[in-house]
């Protein structure tokens, strides 16, 4: 499953068996498809599955207010825990931000107030 969409089709592939599953939830708008923002690489996925062995399978999901209100439950209930890599305090955004794009995060960053 590739939800950052910053690594090629290839390196995703790469660890997949011949008939395995490559699902592309969503990207990010980086200098391959800036045009197309987080599309691309949706679309890059498209274009390439008819010429590989692999299944490769786009997912978009659209917020609504009965999902959002599912999450925050498990979330409420310890069912759900969401993955922290680092915390910055608001002062040190443009840190941040320098961490999460040099490809370091392993989870969410998160800013406090």
């Amino acid at each position: 499953m590739d939800i950052v969409g910053d690594r090629s089709l290839a390196a995703l592939r790469r660890p997949l068996t011949p008939k395995g599953t490559l699902v592309i939830v969503g990207g990010i708008a980086s200098g391959r498809g800036r045009l197309l923002g987080p599309a691309a690489q949706q679309l890059r996925g498209a274009l390439a599955a008819p010429f590989v062995s692999q299944r490769i399978a786009g997912v978009q999901w659209r917020p609504n207010s009965a999902d959002l209100r599912f999450l925050a439950d498990l979330m409420a209930n310890g069912r759900l825990t969401p993955v922290i890599d680092r915390t910055y305090p608001f002062a040190e955004i443009p840190e941040a931000l320098r961490y999460i794009e040099g490809g370091h995060a392993r989870g969410k960053v998160a800013i406090t107030l």
